[in-house]
């Protein structure tokens, strides 16, 4: 059946507007009383002292009696920018009955497995940038940021095993395992226009998803939750972390490097078939169509290519198309967890949800 988002009754709490969007007038949806910036960081208030054990343990986890490695870990630590994940573990676990250190530990777990993602990731995507500073590979090298990256997929792993729970350890190796089969997946895939949503959505979910939906399990597993409440929260964490990669992979086209503070464009100069370009793709005809595709298909192509395929993008409304299904997936998942969930509760759930839809960098 088909989901009418623009459904005032069927979806309370979303609304229509129209916002400026790359001097593009384009159609935006909002989550009525979503978070801005300020909203997220109350938010995090409440989970203040858990944030700052998490820093302390990060400090000690991110340090090495080797001189160059101690350097390079340091430095990869500007990769963890807001803390999302840890920061929902600490939230979800308080509201499920209580935060303990196993969630302070799980909370730098994923957090770890999130930035070693990301130090592979720029090596894939040949970046430049992360956090407004040159990412590791620049840095230094391609080979060494692999092996730091490798180094922090371990140090996870053995913080792991000191939780105690073989499910916690189940469920976030295996994530490791999809997280990699995602990349792989998406990087066979390179170029071939024959990617559709569906594939698309399979990969998102691998890659980005996975470790979001584990997290937030886990996190209500460990405080005490229900199973029906634990499931509850592993949805909302696999719609949350695709809808987080849709908004990334608007960004990538879309955003300000500036704002963002990371490369961008990678996307298109990688050939990856993104939300965006699968529906350009499927918009444009003739010549237009067959010049996309020879760029896509191209070795690295230039900015100013990149950014005629802006243009075209917005033209035909590709990121609003992606930005809209990004907040219906949200929504979809935030359903249940209103029933399940104190009103006070699921208020900060959804705050996080528009600061997740909402975000520029």
């Amino acid at each position: 059946m088909r989901v009418d988002l623009k459904d005032p009754h069927r979806y309370p709490l979303l609304r229509f507007r129209t916002v400026s969007f790359n001097h593009k007038s384009l159609c935006h949806w909002d989550f009525w009383r979503m978070s801005t910036t300020g909203e997220i960081e109350q938010s995090y208030r409440g989970v203040q002292t858990h944030m700052e054990a998490l820093d302390r343990l990060m400090g000690e986890i991110l340090s090495a009696d080797v001189g160059c490695v101690d350097d390079m870990l340091k430095y990869a630590g500007r990769y963890s920018g807001k803390r999302l994940r840890p920061a929902l573990v600490f939230i979800i676990g308080d509201m499920c009955g209580e935060t303990t250190d196993k969630h302070v530990r799980l909370g730098a777990v994923v957090e770890l497995i999130h930035m070693a993602t990301l130090v592979h990731d720029d090596v894939l995507d040949r970046a430049t940038i992360r956090r407004n500073h040159d990412s590791v590979n620049i840095r230094w090298n391609n080979k060494d940021a692999i092996l730091l990256g490798d180094i922090m997929f371990a140090r996870a792993i053995r913080l792991l095993v000191t939780i105690g729970n073989m499910r916690a350890l189940d469920l976030l190796t295996g994530a490791v395992s999809t997280i990699c089969e995602g990349e792989i997946q998406q990087n066979q895939l390179s170029g071939d226009f024959s990617v559709d949503f569906v594939t698309y959505k399979q990969i998102i979910e691998r890659k980005t998803a996975s470790l979001y939906a584990a997290g937030c399990e886990l996190a209500a597993l460990l405080g005490g939750a229900n199973e029906k409440l634990v499931t509850a929260f592993s949805n909302f964490g696999m719609s949350l972390g695709t809808a987080f990669q849709v908004i990334d992979d608007c960004l990538d086209l879309t955003g300000d490097e500036n704002v963002v503070g990371k490369s961008l464009g990678t996307d298109i100069k990688n050939g990856k078939m993104t939300l965006p370009l699968i529906h350009l793709l499927a918009e444009l005809t003739g010549a237009e169509k067959t010049q996309v595709e020879e760029l896509i298909q191209r070795d690295n192509c230039t900015n100013e290519e990149v950014k005629e395929i802006r243009v075209l993008l917005a033209d035909h409304g590709s990121i609003d198309h992606s930005l809209s299904l990004a907040r219906g997936y949200v929504q979809e998942s935030l359903s249940p967890l209103r029933d399940l969930l104190p009103a006070r509760d699921f208020a900060v759930v959804e705050e996080i949800a528009g600061f997740v839809l909402e975000r520029r960098l």
